[in-house]
């Protein structure tokens, strides 16, 4: 496919996911939105939801860095990811993400899956997300 993804690849998405955290870390919706592809769907126990637009994407993080902040959590540190070349064209993480405190240990951590793509300009960006437990 014309624009895939191959085996070595994976290193890749891994350095995707750590700019990733650290656009989640700067806390600006516009940065964390340019990792992802519109349209995009999120997957969880609510439900699913078709993203048509990148104002959903920016309009949903706004949201989530003042929740995340209201919790005295600002950073996000890719722990580990293990990532699978589903095709020549995408490539599914298994993501657990920590929050680091600003005394070195950690403020918890989350538990994610993501479905990223080479979309047509060659760039890494988000397809799917879907929370873990």
């Amino acid at each position: 496919l014309r624009y895939g993804l191959e085996h070595r690849d994976v290193l890749d998405v891994r350095a995707f996911l750590e700019r990733y955290a650290q656009a989640l870390t700067s806390g600006d919706a516009a940065r964390i939105a340019d990792h992802w592809h519109v349209p995009c769907m999120v997957v969880s126990p609510q439900g699913v939801i078709a993203v048509g637009d990148r104002s959903q994407v920016e309009g949903f993080f706004r949201a989530s860095v003042a929740d995340y902040h209201a919790k005295g959590i600002t950073a996000a540190r890719l722990d580990t990811a293990d990532v699978t070349v589903v095709s020549s064209a995408v490539a599914a993480a298994d993501v657990r993400w920590d929050h680091p405190s600003e005394g070195g240990g950690s403020l918890g951590g989350e538990h994610a899956y993501y479905v990223v793509s080479r979309g047509p300009d060659g760039q890494l960006g988000i397809d799917l997300y879907s929370p873990g437990d």
